[in-house]
């Protein structure tokens, strides 16, 4: 509910720049070579082999459950147990892919999900196609997981979607960065019809930034939370209502400061108390640690963790228990002071509940989806790779104690992502993306293959590869490589945004452009 996975797809920027920007489907790499005289133009050539090709751990921006146990993951991957998925699969309550719910799915990354009581899917994210149907940042699929070919938004999305929630009389909130009138792009909440038609009875809120997670109150109001700090021209600071029909509700933190920093999780009581989680360190000017809950006004429940310093990194996502406790998960290392990696429980009160993952020993990176089964059964996705030293590769279910469920053993969730290449005079072509591994072997983002498409193990000489993503190379006529993308570290050697290399991979010490920020 943005290291570069989607923990990259569902925040544009904390949370979405640090879990995706452009995600391209990397059907192959190609190039010109000698064909055998029985080849037809077009025609695979068989004598350029790369293996597995490029591929990294995949990651899980959002779980959903179904009512029979199936567990509906999205987020940035291209492939689920050797099958091809992109970006949404369903997964049987084992963990084992369902292959009865169709792909290939999105060209791209999904960020959100939501389930309609029909049994129907809507995902949003950065894709422009769904199983090879045009659709623009949002989708309804069948049960099946066929693309419902009787729904297309007509709300122009120009970058992203961010959340949606399905309204008990079938509309739909969308969060996200879109155009709703003439040219100019809003940061916002946009509200569907149905059959996707722009709900004009809505009044789109102006925010200064944007919205990141939103949940509906019973009465039809909309609690918002997200990089924003004013609402309509009234300041709210990454927390605000709006009214049924869009309007700012006033009566919701009439006063205060409201949260420090980003709100990227809320949930809303049954007694219309809200709890929050994000990167704030204070709500109204009170220390609150990534975590707070509100009164039904808005102003801070100060019996909820009263005491204590909460968790001292980023919180992404919450979810309760039916008996009230809370389960956490982000980026946080500790809880209270207490280690807990990336996961904790919570007490009603806000305390640390250490009977859950009593060892500490959580996920090995970020985790940014949680959903709880009836039976207190917890499911989390993310980046990771094991949890509790238990391998889990971006989905895990945990038992009620926090143990790994031995019996949910997920498919490999990978994403395969070489998004720009160059081919050397030589005929070696250079590849750049996200990848980690090319054909079983650590490559960081950056590789080289020989003619043949085997990995050019000689490439890069020394070092690590890009701290991050690549999205272009070059080559230079005396055989020096120019990249460029989102690192800013290449073989151990600091370089922001663009960097050159040597013929062998070594970073070229007399060129240093120094890229303060952005993507090349």
């Amino acid at each position: 509910m943005l290291p570069v996975h989607l923990a990259d797809c569902r925040r544009l920027s904390r949370r979405i720049t640090s879990r995706a920007a452009r995600m391209v489907l990397a059907a192959g790499l190609l190039m010109l070579a000698s064909l055998p005289a029985r080849a037809a133009a077009g025609d695979v050539d068989p004598t350029f082999n790369p293996g597995t090709g490029p591929t990294s751990r995949g990651s899980v921006a959002e779980v959903v459950l179904q009512p029979d146990g199936k567990v509906i993951v999205v987020g940035l991957f291209f492939g689920v147990g050797g099958a091809p998925r992109g970006g949404v699969a369903r997964l049987n309550a084992d963990g084992s892919l369902d292959t009865s719910f169709a792909g290939p799915g999105a060209n791209s990354g999904v960020s959100a999900a939501a389930l309609q009581p029909d049994g129907k899917i809507l995902i949003g994210g950065l894709f422009t196609s769904v199983n090879g149907t045009p659709r623009e940042k949002i989708a309804r699929l069948n049960a099946d997981g066929s693309l419902d070919t009787s729904f297309e938004s007509k709300l122009r999305v120009d970058v992203l979607v961010k959340d949606i929630v399905v309204q008990p009389n079938g509309k739909l909130l969308v969060a996200g960065l879109f155009t709703t009138t003439g040219t100019t792009v809003n940061p916002g909440v946009a509200r569907l019809n149905a059959d996707g038609s722009v709900d004009a009875t809505f009044s789109v809120p102006q925010l200064d930034n944007t919205v990141d997670v939103m949940a509906l109150q019973p009465d039809g109001r909309v609690v918002i939370g997200g990089f924003f700090t004013s609402v309509n021209g009234v300041t709210r600071r990454h927390v605000a209502r709006l009214n049924a029909n869009g309007a700012l509700d006033t009566s919701f933190l009439a006063s205060g400061a409201g949260a420090n920093e980003p709100v990227f999780a809320l949930s809303v009581r049954p007694d219309g108390r809200v709890v929050i989680g994000g990167f704030f360190s204070s709500f109204n000017d009170t220390p609150r640690g990534r975590i707070a809950r509100l009164h039904a006004d808005g102003s801070l429940d100060t019996s909820f963790l009263n005491s204590g310093a909460g968790a001292e990194s980023t919180v992404w996502a919450l979810a309760f228990q039916t008996d009230g406790r809370v389960v956490i998960v982000g980026d946080f290392s500790s809880y209270n002071g207490t280690p807990r990696e990336r996961i904790a429980r919570l007490n009603a009160d806000g305390s640390l509940d250490t009977s859950f993952l009593a060892s500490g020993a959580g996920a090995d990176t970020t985790v940014s989806a949680v959903a709880v089964q009836p039976d207190g059964r917890v499911l989390v996705g993310g980046f990771f790779s094991s949890i509790a030293g238990t391998a889990r590769d971006s989905v895990a279910r945990l038992e009620p104690s926090g143990a790994p469920d031995a019996t949910f053993v997920p498919a490999p969730i990978v994403v395969a992502h070489a998004q720009a290449l160059a081919l050397q005079p030589d005929g070696k072509v250079l590849i750049g993306g996200v990848f980690t591994r090319v054909n079983g072997v650590t490559r960081l983002r950056l590789a080289r293959l020989e003619a043949s498409g085997a990995l050019d193990a000689a490439f890069p000489s020394v070092g690590s590869g890009a701290s991050n993503t690549v999205e272009a190379v070059a080559v230079q006529p005396d055989g020096k490589i120019l990249v460029g993308g989102r690192f800013t570290n290449v073989n151990n050697s600091i370089r922001r945004r663009v960097a050159r290399l040597n013929a062998d991979g070594s970073v070229d010490a007399a060129f240093n452009a120094n890229v303060q920020d952005g993507i090349v």
